[in-house]
């Protein structure tokens, strides 16, 4: 009735398919004018914007989804070009060049309009956003008088309802958004309850911008604040145009990645299970003979194949940084090329290439399976207890091992022949014919990565085993 006394909050909620769209929310917007202009307690309006429109977004978020391109995996820009010689262009630039205002202010725009949305959609909600500045600044009732209205107008995130998730190509979407990072599809009761603490804050609190009496610098800016858009403001690429990338990499992250990430990590831990078994076969030999004449060739075979972790992270599809990954696999790599080439270091009496080799087979002898049980979900507690213990042993033990292994070699590197293999070449040898070259370099380095490595993998080991402890209690 518009004659009740008492203040109440309208939902602009209705959603039909196509041009129905635009109609009831024409209907909508009949019964919001009305209730405006002639009620005469207090009216106050609410919608739910969509992440798929067209918003002015804070600065800070576009200078994040600048950080973003630029931090973007390499099979993301190849996915533009490539789709585009097929269909629409896809992996569009995200962030736009501001729009100056009168005032000389700069607004930030960004365009997340999903074409396929079709335009009755857009014009939809383009009268809502219309109603919704209009109603803030104010309506003129029966009387005359022209009364501001609280408008809480939030932005929802994409959410798995399941209306969207019956299709098969927009669940697949779904699936691959966040490899765009920061987006994110949030579940249905998620996104109610985030939506309904919003209107609450709106309705109740005074300095909440859905309040006429807070002014804004742009009408266009209530639409900014408090905005839940699951990344769509400050992803790489634009929201509409990443919908195909996000299929094809659910596709290959689902089925053909985490495929292929599970046979690579099974390959590695039976190559390196084999080589800790005759390393330790080699250690119970009568004589004893030497880790490297009896495991060597596997270990140099299967550090030679995790060049192609290198690759993983550079695509994408793990999530370890490049240049750690790179530092830790080629400072393995002149390892394995340093004893290949300097043969006394193979001596069975040589307690280091024991130190390194061992410590070296039961790391990865537990990190792959590790790594293959976690692709296909599964948690063995106690693989994971020795994950994140042995390694307190084991990274001092092998850094032990390769420290010594250089020490003693260093004299038949630095005088190294064209022979040599590169990674002897270059660099090790330039900086051991330096004088006190290992101590000069090969020390503070190994210190410095050690340590990196080593407080990072504390952090680990508490973040994971402490977590555990916390649940059992």
């Amino acid at each position: 009735s518009t004659q009740s006394t008492w203040a109440i909050t309208v939902g602009s909620y209705a959603y039909l398919d196509g041009a129905l769209f635009v109609k009831v929310s024409m209907a909508m917007d009949a019964i919001v004018n009305d209730l405006l202009r002639d009620r005469e307690s207090d009216v106050s309006l609410a919608y739910l914007c969509t992440p798929s429109d067209a918003h002015v977004i804070p600065a800070a978020a576009n200078q994040h989804s600048l950080d973003n391109l630029r931090r973007a995996p390499l099979w993301q820009q190849l996915a533009g070009p490539i789709l585009g010689l097929f269909g629409p262009k896809s992996c569009i630039k995200n962030a736009r060049k501001p729009v100056e205002g009168e005032n000389g202010e700069r607004h930030y725009v960004v365009d997340s309009i999903v074409i396929d949305q079709g335009p009755n959609y857009i014009l939809a909600k383009r009268l809502q956003h219309w109603r919704a500045v209009l109603a803030r600044h104010g309506v003129h009732k029966s009387d005359g008088e022209r009364k501001p209205s609280i408008v809480s107008t939030n932005i929802a995130p994409s959410t798995s309802t399941v209306s969207v998730v019956h299709n098969r190509m927009f669940a697949l979407a779904y699936k691959g958004m966040h490899n765009f990072k920061p987006m994110e599809v949030f579940d249905q009761k998620t996104s109610q309850a985030v939506m309904g603490a919003l209107l609450i804050h709106d309705t109740r609190n005074p300095y909440s911008v859905a309040n006429p009496s807070v002014k804004l610098s742009n009408p266009l800016t209530l639409f900014s604040e408090n905005s839940f858009h699951g990344g769509a403001w400050r992803t790489a690429y634009k929201f509409g145009s990443i919908g195909a990338p996000s299929v094809i990499s659910a596709i290959i992250s689902n089925y053909i990645v985490k495929s292929y990430l599970c046979v690579y990590n099974a390959v590695q831990a039976a190559g390196w299970s084999w080589a800790l078994y005759l390393c330790i076969m080699a250690l119970t030999n009568n004589p004893r003979t030497s880790p490297w004449d009896s495991a060597g060739y596997f270990i140099s075979t299967f550090q030679w194949l995790s060049i192609a972790e290198i690759v993983h992270a550079a695509l994408g599809l793990v999530r370890s940084p490049v240049p750690t990954t790179a530092m830790q696999i080629f400072s393995r790599l002149l390892l394995v090329c340093s004893v290949e080439y300097v043969k006394p270091l193979q001596d069975s009496n040589n307690y280091f290439i024991w130190a390194m080799c061992l410590a070296w087979c039961l790391t990865e002898t537990i990190r792959y399976p590790f790594y293959c049980l976690g692709i296909i979900g599964k948690n063995v507690k106690i693989l994971t207890w020795l994950r994140y213990t042995l390694f307190l042993i084991l990274y001092p033990m092998g850094v032990t091992g390769e420290m010594g292994c250089l020490y003693l070699g260093q004299n038949q590197i630095a005088n190294a022949t064209t022979d040599a293999p590169l990674l002897v070449r270059l660099p090790l040898q330039p900086l051991l014919s330096c004088p006190c070259g290992y101590w000069l370099f090969i020390a503070p380095m190994y210190a410095f990565g050690f340590t990196t490595l080593y407080s990072y993998m504390l952090k680990q080991r508490k973040k994971v085993l402490g977590n555990r402890k916390k649940k059992q209690e």
